[in-house]
């Protein structure tokens, strides 16, 4: 069958694709998922809307369609900016020392002030937050989080410290928390106090599926240096040192303290 011909003296009929077209739409207005794809897409509506013959071939509809995907790819472009830009650093490490707990039978919780029942009233009580992540700023749920530190003489509840002070009993020294679905963990415990040339610190070590495990330790500020020359991990210690803000427990009117210390672990 012979084509079908234009009268003589009209113009071609320019066939015009409906807005849900995917030459002009992608799930309805969206933009490509990928950065590359809306960066072409965006170049070719803005010549398409510079293009003086183009835009005045266009219908209203059309024109405010192509307006509305230029605007909604721009918006996803900066929220990709945004995103990439949110990335958390990974906590750093610290050494784990020679007094990691060697027996976590028993009595082994949150609360290292409270053993059998009986309350550890030596010391200045610290309540003890904070959350884990990872680099993208989501909560990590299930990891485990593990804390041991010396008690108010400054002895560690392990068989190899054989300090000069007398261990008293009635402390945990050390405890392990699973974190809730806000990635939060919580200790009750005392503010460990410096001995021979070490700062107080209190050492963790969080482990999460999917996560590289991290050994570190957390410090206090105004008191998280070595007492010795030695001034190794000064960029790392400052982000591993905390600030203690005195608390007041309403049923004894109790002088506590609280500190916060969110931790950051890297991806495997």
């Amino acid at each position: 069958m012979e084509p079908r011909r234009n009268p003589p003296g009209r113009r071609p009929r320019i066939e015009r694709k409906p807005l849900h077209s995917r030459h002009f739409t992608s799930q309805r207005f969206g933009v490509s998922p990928h950065p590359w794809r809306t960066v072409v897409m965006m170049g070719l509506i803005v010549r398409a809307l510079n293009s003086p013959q183009g835009f005045r071939t266009m219908n209203e509809s059309r024109r405010r369609a192509l307006q509305w995907i230029t605007a909604a790819a721009t918006v996803r472009l900066s929220n990709q900016s945004t995103a990439q830009s949110s990335v958390l650093a990974p906590t750093p490490r610290d050494t784990e020392g020679p007094f990691y707990p060697v027996d976590w039978t028993g009595e082994v919780d949150g609360d290292l002030i409270s053993v059998g029942g009986k309350h550890y009233s030596q010391g200045t009580s610290l309540l003890l937050l904070g959350r884990v992540l990872g680099v993208n700023g989501l909560p990590i749920v299930g990891a485990r989080v593990e804390i041991w530190q010396v008690d108010a003489t400054g002895r560690y509840r392990h068989p190899n410290d054989d300090g000069e002070r007398p261990l008293k009993r009635g402390f945990q020294g050390f405890g392990r928390v699973l974190t809730d679905p806000q990635g939060a963990y919580r200790f009750r415990t005392i503010k460990p106090i410096a001995y021979q040339s070490r700062p107080a610190h209190i050492h963790f070590r969080v482990a999460a599926k999917g996560y590289k495990e991290l050994t570190t330790q957390m410090y206090f500020a105004g008191e998280n240096k070595e007492g010795s020359s030695w001034g190794g991990f000064s960029k790392e210690r400052d982000r591993l040192t905390v600030t203690t803000t005195p608390i007041r427990d309403e049923a004894s009117a109790e002088a506590k303290l609280t500190a916060t210390f969110d931790i950051v672990l890297a991806t495997v």
